[in-house]
């Protein structure tokens, strides 16, 4: 295929047969079709602040003195949008791209780094590699929890889970690209376990005050375990759970890191409080040995202020940031209840942008997260293992999530709600709602 740089509004159409919308034969009408969906919004912003990016070429073929757009028919449409905002569908639309453009229409690109293709036929195979999924390794590979980690620590950014990811480099494991790493991070960050094992983390960097060899040999086990999903989120819910399960390891392999290193009995400190209280995702080790052993206050709120996925759905995204800002512990009924409507919402969007399927009066929370777990699963989105945290949301009382427990909160007197059960709720489920929100 030959490349060539082609002038965006000149030259370029955008293909009326694209996969991403019935057929419309109108270049107007196609405008018109993207510039409903606000994703294409955050897109022409993106591209006026930062351009076409350059690792990724438009495909197109040659049709008469014009050329077909076949792969990058979102980014044509917001360049188009962003010269002429009259195009778009709606007045508040055509508003919104004028506001965009205004004092930076010279940011505009005017030509686009193009692949040519002989015509649609020859140009088939790289559509299927691009949008086709896995296809066993010669597809697209997203990027999993763990190579996001380590590509944001690597960029100078704070990252989710720096003391597991830390262990993991230690131990140099041939995972998985959907190894559950929130589920070791939420085990290896308990201070008890820490003081258990002997290990810490200062200014990034793993920490051994007991036997290395010992240590991963435990550790080792322990990720294999929950690789294999024989340790989830459901087996280490509580201190205790955690605790038990080292001892267990230790025992199994009788070898033990750090003899002596079991003074907190039960999770419990000298004075008998907790010592590990569920820090959020969002959680950094302490930087001195004398602090690492004092329990540690979680986040106030459900989901954490750092957190990164942004939706360009409103309704999600005002949803989204006022569980950035409700003080759970203040406020729990409140947070239980937006925490819910948080994943309807952004539920009914993927699932009829992403399977089209659209909202009727028979549908509910449990049919909606089914069908999206048939589509993530299917299309290779998420592993098995990580589509089981959708169960949550399911009819349990156990589950603070849950349709009957946020009835429970709402209606049975007897019944509350615990804060720190809808932080490690939403822990839990932040690689499925990282992946649902890239899609809406």
């Amino acid at each position: 295929m030959d490349p060539k740089d082609l002038s965006i509004v000149g030259e370029l159409l955008l293909d009326p047969k694209n996969p991403r919308h019935p057929e419309i034969s109108s270049q107007i009408e196609l405008i018109r079709y993207f510039s409903r969906d606000t994703k294409i919004l955050a897109l022409a912003k993106d591209i006026l602040e930062n351009g076409l990016s350059p690792i990724e070429r438009l495909l197109v073929f040659k049709d008469g003195d014009d050329f077909i757009v076949l792969e990058g028919n979102r980014r044509t449409a917001a360049v188009k949008l962003l010269t002429n905002p009259d195009l778009a569908a709606t007045p508040s639309m055509i508003k919104r791209y004028k506001d965009l453009v205004k004092g930076k229409g010279h940011r505009i690109p005017q030509k686009a780094a193009c692949a040519v293709s002989p015509d649609r036929p020859s140009a088939n195979l790289w559509l299927a590699r691009k949008h086709g999924g896995l296809l066993s390794g010669i597809g697209t590979v997203p990027w999993g929890a763990i190579q996001r980690e380590r590509f944001d620590v690597g960029t100078g950014e704070a990252g989710q889970y720096p003391l597991a990811m830390a262990i993991l480099d230690w131990l140099v494991l041939p995972i998985s690209d959907d190894f559950p790493i929130s589920t070791l991070s939420r085990l290896v960050k308990n201070p008890a376990v820490r003081k258990r094992l002997g290990y810490s983390l200062k200014d990034g960097e793993l920490k051994i005050s007991g036997n290395k060899p010992k240590l991963k040999k435990i550790l080792k086990r322990i990720s294999s375990e929950i690789n294999s999903g024989d340790i989830s989120t459901a087996t280490i819910e509580s201190a205790q759970d955690q605790i038990d399960i080292v001892n267990r390891v230790i025992i199994d392999l009788g070898a033990d890191p750090n003899p002596g290193g079991d003074e907190k009995e039960n999770g419990k400190n000298k004075e008998g409080s907790s010592a590990y209280h569920g820090k959020g995702e969002n959680y950094e080790e302490e930087k001195s040995d004398k602090k690492s052993d004092k329990p540690q206050r979680s986040r106030t709120t459900v989901a954490p202020k750092n957190f990164k996925p942004l939706p360009v759905h409103p309704k999600s995204l005002r949803i989204l940031n006022e569980l950035k800002k409700i003080n759970v512990n203040k406020f729990p009924i409140a947070s239980a209840g937006a925490f819910r409507a948080f994943i309807e919402v952004a539920g009914l969007v993927y699932r009829q942008k992403a399977i089209g399927k659209k909202p009727d009066k028979n549908t509910n929370l449990e049919k909606v997260l089914e069908d999206i777990n048939k589509h993530m699963a299917t299309n290779s989105i998420m592993s098995g293992s990580e589509l089981k945290k959708m169960n949550q949301f399911k009819s349990s009382i156990d589950s603070p999530i849950s349709k009957d427990a946020l009835n429970a909160t709402l209606h049975n007197p007897q019944y509350t709600v615990d804060p720190e059960s809808l932080r490690l709720a939403w822990d839990d489920m932040t690689p499925f709602i990282s992946q649902l929100l890239e899609e809406i």
